[in-house]
């Protein structure tokens, strides 16, 4: 969707759920920078089940949860969204498996944490 100023759930659901897949990627500032993601936003996906994939970023990957495409490679990309939605089974078991995940690293669990590490 074109916009994230959107605040209607019912809405939200909608969009999401009109993709096949959610599409997450690492990106620089700067030439000079290392890459970086977006973070929270990318794991709505899931709860709207549908599975979030991403590009190559050493973070995404270890987590093995999240299939991943090289980094610039568009024909990857479509690849892998392809090969995702043509298996039902592994789709489904991926966005339960992301979903899971979102659930359990919720912010306000991230920041109880912090803080309870803190203080």
């Amino acid at each position: 969707f074109t916009s994230l100023k959107e605040h209607d759930l019912k809405k939200v659901v909608d969009f999401y759920s009109r993709s096949k897949v959610c599409l997450g990627n690492s990106c620089r500032a700067n030439d000079h920078t290392p890459r970086g993601t977006k973070g929270m936003r990318d794991w709505i996906a899931p709860l709207c089940g549908i599975p979030l994939i991403y590009d190559d970023y050493q973070e995404i990957v270890d987590m093995k949860i999240v299939p991943t495409y090289g980094y610039h490679d568009w024909d990857g990309v479509i690849e892998l969204t392809n090969s995702l939605a043509a298996d039902k089974e592994l789709y489904d078991d991926v966005v339960e498996k992301q979903k899971k995940f979102s659930l359990e690293n919720t912010l306000d669990k991230q920041l109880t944490k912090i803080f309870n590490e803190t203080l």
